[in-house]
């Protein structure tokens, strides 16, 4: 048996080649296995910082907010209604361009069906 495996070029290994293989095949496991865990702490690292920025940046916008509100309390009636009217017309003109935008689309989309359309019909009369 064993001249047969030495034939087809099998060795034998001794215990301690044996050994020395299942402690290298070990510390690969724990290498990959530390390697998952260093991500995984990174992984949460990231997420708690970028959390923290939201955090902060959602508090920003609260006292920006609490600022304004405090501005406009100081503010004349007149001043307030002023305001309140170009706020309005901002908002208006938002409106407008996102129209003037899905006119545009819908117009975009008449003249790619009719340029398909025509497209067929010419590669039917060929």
């Amino acid at each position: 048996m064993h001249s047969m495996m030495l034939e087809k070029g099998f060795t034998l290994k001794s215990e301690e080649e044996i050994a020395a293989l299942k402690a290298t095949k070990e510390a690969e496991k724990k290498a990959e296995a530390d390697e998952r865990i260093r991500k995984s702490i990174e992984r949460q690292k990231m997420r708690r910082k970028q959390e923290a920025a939201r955090k902060e940046e959602k508090e920003a916008a609260r006292k920006e907010a609490e600022e304004a509100r405090a501005r406009e309390a100081l503010l004349s009636e007149e001043e307030r209604a002023a305001l309140k009217a170009e706020r309005k017309a901002e908002e208006e003109k938002k409106i407008r361009e996102i129209q003037e935008i899905n006119e545009k689309r819908r117009q975009i989309r008449e003249l790619q069906k009719a340029a398909k359309e025509k497209a067929q019909k010419v590669g039917e009369e060929l």
